[in-house]
């Protein structure tokens, strides 16, 4: 499932650790609607490796929905977008408001009416996507640090070592694309293994009787 374009505004939140490709996106899933559920008070819905929940402008208490899409690639990125319908909906109030209660020509009316709306609009754009980004940055860093400690001493000393599989504890090479004991993928390229001419050769003779 993709997440939503229409009306909808955000950014990428990226939190590189070494550790990505050991971790189950399921579980990555699960933590952040449990995080996202204990700090907004809200219930979430999750499709596929979406995550949609509702969360309050913390300035003019109007509420917004969010939605977040998680992918571990190397790293962990949070790619979400909220809605700016509700924003759009409060801004035409407030110019309404404005038409019925002030006494301004309509000049005056346009010119005040067009500021207001960049303004309010704008400031109340980048308040939200602040807010939220700390928020996804927060529960980004709490998850992995919660993930990362569950590794045993001997899997951090395999995650250290580049010749150890950081899985299973295999010896590999620079070559091994994948752990040949596990399975699990190591790298995206592999170099291209030399030809050596200066190695070990058996010679054979061949003896033809006639």
């Amino acid at each position: 499932m993709k997440l939503p374009s229409k009306y909808n505004f955000g950014f990428d939140v990226e939190i590189k650790t070494e550790q990505a490709h050991l971790f189950r996106i399921d579980d990555i899933l699960d933590d952040f609607a449990s995080f996202l559920e204990e700090q907004t008070n809200n219930k979430t819905l999750r499709t596929a490796n979406t995550i949609q929940f509702t969360h309050a402008n913390p300035l003019f208490l109007f509420s917004y929905k969010a939605f977040i899409e998680i992918k571990l690639q190397g790293k962990l990125t949070v790619n979400y977008k909220f809605s700016i319908s509700e924003l759009i909906q409060i801004v035409v109030l407030l110019i309404l408001f404005i038409v019925f209660f002030s006494q301004y020509t309509l000049h005056q009316y346009l010119v005040v009416s067009g500021l207001f709306v960049v303004v309010f609009f704008v400031f109340n754009l980048l308040v939200i996507n602040s807010d939220l980004y700390k928020l996804l940055v927060a529960g980004a860093k709490k998850i992995i640090a919660e993930h990362e400690s569950e590794f045993s001493q001997e899997q951090q000393e395999w995650l250290a070592n580049d010749q150890k599989c950081p899985a299973c504890g295999l010896e590999i090479t620079i070559y091994d694309k994948h752990c040949p004991d596990c399975g699990i993928k190591l790298r995206d390229k592999v170099p291209i293994k030399p030809y050596s001419i200066s190695g070990d050769y058996q010679t054979v003779k061949y003896h033809l009787r006639v």
